[in-house]
Parts: C-alpha cells; sequence; structure tokens
C-alpha cells in the first residue's frame, strides 16, 4: 500500500517536472524572440513583434524558472541561464546597475526631452506652469518636448513665456498634421543659435520629427526632436483598454480591435525609424537624438537607431528605466541618444515629476573642442 502510494507520488512528481520542462523550453524561447525580431522589419511581422513588449516579462519568469531548478539541483536550469545570458544586451536597454560615468573638462550640453501629454489642457486643467517651473530648475540647454499643448492660449505667449523661464533664445515647432489647425505640436527650444531646421514627414502627411543644426562653440550639432507612432495603449488615446475592465464586455472584439492597433502602429513606425535612420545617417553633423520613439529596447525601433548613436541610459543611467506607464503597463519608451563621438556623464528619468503620463529625461553630453 505504501509502496504503489509512493509510486504514485513519483509519478505525479515526474509529470510536473516534464510540464515544468516544456514551459520553461517555451518561456526561454520567447524571452530570446527579439534576439531575431530585433533584426527584422514589422512591415513584415507586425504580430510577432509584439512580442518584444513582453521581454521584461519573460524574463522575469526566467529568473524564477532558474532559481527554482537550481534550488532542485536540476540540470534543467541551464535552459533559462541560456536564455538569461543570451539576451543580456537587451536588458541593458532596461536595466542599469552600473553605469559608466566618465567625468572630463571638456564642454558640455545638458539636454531634456518630455512628453508633456498636451501639458493636461485635455483634461480641463493645466500643468504649464509646473513645466516650466521643473525645466527652469533642471537649466537644460536643449529641449524637447512632444505632445505640446497651449489649449485656448496664445501660442506665442505660451513660447514667450516658456522662453523667458527656461532662458532660451531659439526655437522651432510644428504640427504633427500641418493641414490641421488644432494645437498639438512638437517643439525644440534652445540656448544655442539654430543655423538650420527642418522636419520629417512620413507617408500619411504626419510629421514625426524636427531637428535643428546648433552652434555649440566650435562644434555644430544636429538636434533631432522625434516622436513616433503612438502604441494607443492608454485610457486617453484608445478608451478600448478602460472597456476591458467593464463587466459584461466583449472582450474578444476589444481584444481584436487593440491587436489591429498595436500592429497598424508597428507597421507605421517601421516605416518612420527607417526613415528616421536613413536622415541619420546622411547628417553632416553629429547627432542628437531625442524623444518618446513608442518602442522598448527589444523593439526593431531602438536596434536600428542603436547601429548609430548611443543610447544615454547605457551610458550613464541607473536603475530600472521606466519612463511611460504605471503598473504592469510601465515601459521605457522615451529617450536621449547621441553620436560615438560624444559622451554622456549623466542621465536621469526624474520619476517625481508627475505632470505628465511620461517622466522627463535629462542628459549631460560632453563634447570634445576640434
Amino acid at each position: 500500500m505504501n509502496r504503489n502510494s509512493h509510486k504514485r507520488k513519483k509519478g505525479r512528481g515526474g509529470m510536473f517536472s516534464t510540464i515544468l520542462v516544456i514551459i520553461t523550453l517555451l518561456v526561454t524561447l520567447l524571452q530570446m524572440a527579439p534576439l531575431v525580431l530585433m533584426e527584422s522589419s514589422p512591415t513584415s511581422n507586425a504580430p510577432l513583434a509584439i512580442l518584444g513588449i513582453l521581454y521584461p516579462g519573460f524574463t522575469l519568469l526566467n529568473i524564477l524558472l532558474w532559481i527554482y531548478w537550481v534550488l532542485h539541483s536540476n540540470k534543467s536550469a541551464l535552459i533559462p541561464l541560456i536564455g538569461l545570458l543570451s539576451t543580456l544586451s537587451i536588458l541593458g536597454g532596461y536595466l542599469q546597475l552600473f553605469p559608466k560615468k566618465e567625468v572630463t573638462p571638456h564642454q558640455t550640453l545638458k539636454v531634456l526631452s518630455y512628453n508633456v501629454r498636451y501639458m493636461g489642457t485635455k483634461n480641463d486643467q493645466t500643468y504649464s506652469d509646473d513645466i516650466r517651473h521643473f525645466i527652469r530648475s533642471e537649466n537644460p540647454d536643449i529641449i524637447c518636448m512632444q505632445e505640446f499643448d497651449y489649449g485656448s492660449e496664445s501660442f506665442q505667449e505660451v513660447i514667450e513665456l516658456f522662453k523667458k523661464e527656461t532662458r532660451t533664445q531659439h526655437y522651432i515647432f510644428t504640427r504633427y498634421y500641418p493641414g490641421k489647425q488644432n494645437s498639438e505640436r512638437i517643439i525644440l527650444l534652445s540656448k544655442n543659435k539654430i543655423i538650420h531646421k527642418g522636419s520629417l514627414s512620413d507617408s500619411h502627411q504626419r510629421r514625426y520629427a524636427i531637428y535643428a543644426d546648433i552652434l555649440h562653440h566650435t562644434d555644430t550639432l544636429r538636434i533631432i526632436n522625434g516622436h513616433l507612432q503612438s502604441i494607443y495603449l492608454n485610457r486617453r488615446d484608445n478608451p478600448v483598454l478602460g472597456d476591458l475592465r467593464t463587466p459584461g464586455g466583449d472582450l474578444q472584439r476589444k481584444g481584436k480591435r487593440i491587436y489591429a492597433k498595436l500592429t497598424h502602429a508597428y507597421k507605421r513606425r517601421a516605416v518612420q525609424s527607417d526613415s528616421l535612420v536613413r536622415f541619420i545617417e546622411a547628417s553632416p553633423y553629429k547627432v542628437v537624438l531625442c524623444g518618446d520613439l513608442n518602442d522598448t529596447p527589444s523593439s526593431y525601433t531602438y536596434a536600428s537607431i542603436k547601429r548609430f548613436l548611443k543610447d544615454a541610459f547605457r551610458q550613464a543611467g541607473r536603475g530600472l528605466g521606466i519612463t511611460f506607464g504605471k503598473g504592469i503597463l510601465s515601459f521605457r519608451i522615451d529617450y536621449i541618444f547621441h553620436d560615438p563621438r560624444i559622451k554622456c556623464s549623466s542621465y536621469t528619468i526624474h520619476k517625481g515629476v508627475h505632470f505628465s503620463d511620461h517622466y522627463p529625461v535629462t542628459a549631460t553630453l560632453e563634447l570634445k573642442e576640434k
């Protein structure tokens, strides 16, 4: 009787281990998927590209599985270990424990990027004063803002207030859709003189980036402020997510709508990022790219840009690189990239600033004199 009971327990234990090995293999493969997907444009595999968003979750699961197998002295611990080690290069875009800060006596340029989410004007309130005060306290040389909205106020009056309080003399801007008379814009303010400016548009006539060539001592830099196609996964951009929580909702229908919006955004963003990378390649000057790319460090967009520019967070950031959202829907989608010939001595995600659903990011860049 006891012997039969022991056999049944052993059989159940063996079946559980087999199932867990299969789960471990599956999680490891899904965790490693971005290694391939980051090299393949979502224009042809948008559904698979969505796996990139889930990379942090699969990584956490694999860490737990690795701990489980190690505690049970099982060689299956090698499976998640392979996944974890092979994707360490991706993990660095999400988490930095030991920033590589290099302080040099060269000229510095402090850059700030912030998606200000209409400055609260869509919610019948305004954070314009708060945002200006925060920016003034940081004292950046370059300010890149996305979703800049001044509500019913005069654009020129708002800009003059920003210029005065942030001590910037020069600025450029564009509406996302020039043909539409709305107040939403992408804007760049600079303490340095702007000698040339322009914008980038996609085939839908959406302007997704502006750029300014600035004079910085004896050098000329091209500053790009980008805002690529939104993933529309917050309640303001896409009320569908809010509806998912309502009792009795048609989850399947709404899930399909979210999926369709995601794949559409991935395709649009892939085309925009390809165009942006070509523009960066063709630049006669060192490039600094700021903005809300609406893509994570395990994406095609990020990998494409990182081939030519350095990620300031990887150079001097610390901790978890979340710049958008709350709770489980938290991502790193706001960036400052820079030319490899430029060094980054400090990088900060200002997680105590809550005037938007994004956190502002700042970086101090060091440039050698010619």
